[in-house]
């Protein structure tokens, strides 16, 4: 991701109360802006932080104020109520995860606005991780943002989807390439025993788990290569189609398990252009395709309790 320009960057704003400190206790308090994130000072000081929209992490309302703590306020609460570095990266995690993955599922419906205090509320959560993880999502395309407006869902749009399809084909069959000439024998022996293991208990599976179980498999092929970017991107792909493929998969399923027999047997053989022309036919679809699949999927969020999908706002 680009760097944000200089423009854009938090700026500290030094309040009279923290100046006032400084004059008593210069030694204590030297008056350097890097200093106004130190615990040590929070009850001295304001910190208000504006932070210009830019393309890849866009920042909307203004100036957020953190008020001064109270000077009343005992040492030992103060050292309580901070927050460490490592916990709040940690609360931002749990709360991206779960944020992505009700994106994931469309239950903020195509084209709907996020209310983060709603979402906030609904996580148990402050508005600061809430915002934090859209930024997050917005830079991986699961959402969309408009300036003046906030976080929006994205819409399911065929084109779009098409269009993942189609990098994510080029990318799987140039991948699976570069498998036959790089991959050793031990790699390649554990990405099928993975895989046998892995399909011979799909009964029961819920729609979302054979589509899980399909991902691992891609990415295990896919890692052959030796390509860490290649793999990450596609990852990212993946996620930005799993809801058609969930849609897709009832139709899918009696085909996906010969297809996979068929790339594992030319894995096995080295053979790169028998894999590359199963993963063409395995992956390719037309436009015609996506459009019937996204309809049905549309069809299904504004139908409660959609069969086979789970409940994704928790934080556990």
């Amino acid at each position: 991701m680009a760097s944000a320009p200089v423009s854009s960057l938090p700026r500290v704003v030094i309040s009279r109360s923290f100046i006032s400190c400084h004059r008593r206790c210069p030694n204590r308090f030297p008056a350097r802006s890097t200093l106004a994130r130190n615990n040590s000072i929070q009850a001295c000081i304001q910190v208000s932080i504006i932070s210009a929209s830019c393309q890849a992490i866009p920042i909307s309302g203004g100036w957020k104020t953190v008020p001064a703590a109270s000077s009343a306020q005992p040492a030992a609460s103060r050292s309580e109520a901070t927050t460490t570095p490592s916990s709040a990266t940690t609360n931002v995690g749990r709360i991206e995860d779960a944020v992505r993955r009700m994106a994931i599922a469309y239950e903020f419906l195509p084209g709907e606005r996020i209310n983060e205090g709603d979402l906030a509320r609904k996580l148990g959560a402050s508005r600061t991780p809430v915002r934090e993880a859209l930024n997050r999502l917005l830079a991986d395309g699961l959402i969309l943002f408009r300036p003046g407006q906030g976080f929006f869902c994205r819409q399911l749009d065929p084109k779009e989807i098409f269009d993942l399809y189609e990098v994510r084909r080029i990318l799987e069959v140039e991948a699976v390439r570069l498998a036959c000439e790089r991959a050793s024998d031990e790699a390649l022996s554990a990405v099928v025993a993975a895989y046998a293991s892995h399909s011979a208990a799909t009964d029961g599976k819920t729609v979302e788990a054979l589509v899980e179980d399909d991902e691992r498999f891609h990415l295990s092929v896919a890692g052959l290569a030796g390509n860490g970017e290649l793999v990450a991107r596609l990852a990212k792909i993946n996620e930005r189609i799993r809801f058609v493929r969930w849609i897709d998969m009832d139709d899918r399923l009696p085909y996906t398990r010969g297809e996979h027999e068929a790339l594992v047997a030319a894995l096995e053989a080295r053979d790169a252009d028998a894999c590359a022309g199963v993963l063409t036919t395995h992956i390719g679809k037309r436009l015609d395709q996506i459009v019937a699949v996204v309809r049905r999927g549309i069809s299904r969020l504004y139908v409660p309790d959609m069969p086979g999908m789970v409940d994704h706002t928790s934080t556990q």
